[in-house]
């Protein structure tokens, strides 16, 4: 497998993606919808877990199950303008590592619902598939949390959609910025931090209040 993908891959994760593309080839799925099944996407699900062939092949079915019924390939930027047009979720320039950013602003006033919300998110996702691009920088801003009513929906959203991104998704996430949250939040993580993953936890950084942190990763005039 010679694939540029794939260089980086452990013997293990190269074998396991061989078995996941004769056993789940691009006609598993609806012929417009088929791109989404790249040598990158094959070793996504493998590195997911590990390489165990059991475990990444009940995952890609269960995400190629969700897509023939969800068909996020076919959501629309039209369908997701004002989600768009809200402060919670951005999408901005690149990271310096040349990762499209997502902006989310924790606390921010949202007018949209649950369901316009969740399909924003599928939407960014798809379009950095599209653009070629397999990771993501995130920033989470919480600069805004407390200053406005607690909206409910907010919570219901970023469970809905963190299940999407790890069961669909896996493996895009570049690097999580954590900027100005709340003392507490660094507690919180901690608690949670022994069940999360090593390569995961490599891919978090607390970054403060401070500016200076943050553009070690973004540049000023990427952001939104």
């Amino acid at each position: 497998m010679a694939s540029d993908a794939v260089v980086a891959a452990t013997v293990e994760e190269v074998d396991c993606v061989e078995f996941l593309k004769r056993n789940f080839p691009p006609s598993s799925l609806d012929a417009d919808d088929a791109g989404f099944l790249t040598d990158a996407t094959y070793l996504r699900f493998a590195r997911a877990r590990n390489a165990d062939k059991k475990k990444a092949s009940d995952m890609l079915r269960a995400c190629l199950e969700w897509r023939k019924e969800y068909k996020p390939h076919k959501v629309a930027q039209d369908e997701v303008a004002k989600a768009m047009q809200q402060l919670t979720t951005a999408v901005a320039g690149c990271s310096l590592a040349g990762q499209p950013i997502v902006v989310m602003t924790i606390g921010a006033q949202n007018s949209c619902e649950v369901e316009e919300r969740v399909k924003q998110i599928v939407y960014i996702l798809e379009e950095a598939l599209r653009q070629g691009h397999g990771r993501l920088t995130w920033i989470i801003d919480f600069a805004q949390m407390g200053k406005h009513p607690h909206d409910p929906r907010s919570s219901v959203t970023r469970k809905t959609t963190m299940k999407i991104m790890q069961d669909y998704y896996p493996e895009m996430l570049g690097t999580l910025l954590v900027y100005r949250p709340p003392w507490y939040i660094s507690l919180l993580y901690n608690v949670v931090k022994p069940f999360i993953d090593k390569r995961t936890r490599k891919k978090v950084l607390f970054l403060g209040h401070d500016e200076k942190l943050l553009l070690k990763h973004v540049a000023k005039d990427q952001l939104p």
